[in-house]
């Protein structure tokens, strides 16, 4: 099977970062978006929202915290649809990748470790909206620093309690997008010197498909 081949010939790093891709040789079709749920030395697995068939070329790109890798690459399997709705597994091998970009993606797979669950954060300087909601409380302007698919890293100008609810809204081109999140951890006082704006680590509480999907395509985004 191709995909035990793909996997004894490189290990695996369990790992999820935001990807477009679009298929070659149709130029009508606009570029989509996606997840990875692991990487190697030659392929991935990713999570898209169409059903892909084996042998298609795709051009890919993926955005880390060490650079975008851009590759050409070719659709080895797919998996069925998920029965509650979300993205559809699909196991691509890379066909072609420019040098500069095999450094990046060896660069990166040397700072895993394949039995880790690594959170793949994207560093991003966006300004967003927040509003507390549980204990109530006031909307805050502030700012990302970077986003994983199940957070994110927030500078707000006053500090919130741990365990605070609150809803972030991040805008876009085409349309805002709202995560809401639970305040998991906040810099400490003697930590902050002179800065005015306090870090507070998020962690995501509800993040469906469709949201999803609209996060990895602000984040994969050509800047």
């Amino acid at each position: 099977m191709p995909e035990l081949q793909m996997r004894r010939r490189f290990t695996r790093f369990p790992i999820a970062f935001p990807l477009r891709h679009r298929v070659e040789g149709h130029p009508a079709m606009g570029a989509e978006g996606g997840w990875t749920r692991d990487l190697s030395g030659g392929g991935a697995c990713v999570e898209l929202a169409e059903s892909l068939r084996p042998d298609v070329s795709l051009r890919l790109l993926v955005r880390t915290d060490r650079g975008t890798i851009s590759a050409t690459s070719r659709v080895i399997w797919r998996g069925e649809p998920p029965r509650g709705g979300g993205g559809i597994r699909h196991g691509i091998a890379f066909t072609q990748l420019a040098p500069d970009q095999l450094e990046t993606l060896r660069s990166l797979l040397l700072s895993l470790r394949p039995w880790r669950h690594t959170r793949g954060r994207v560093p991003i300087d966006l300004s967003i909206t927040c509003q507390v909601t549980h204990p109530p409380g006031p909307s805050l302007r502030g700012r990302v620093a970077n986003v994983s698919r199940e957070g994110l890293l927030l500078r707000l100008p006053v500090a919130l309690l741990p365990f605070t609810d609150l809803e972030v809204t991040l805008p876009t081109p085409l349309r805002s997008i709202t995560l809401a999140g639970t305040i998991a951890w906040v810099e400490p006082r003697d930590k902050r010197k002179s800065r005015t704006a306090v870090q507070h680590g998020v962690r995501f509480t509800r993040l469906d498909w469709p949201t999803s999907l609209a996060l990895a395509r602000l984040l994969a985004d050509p800047v």
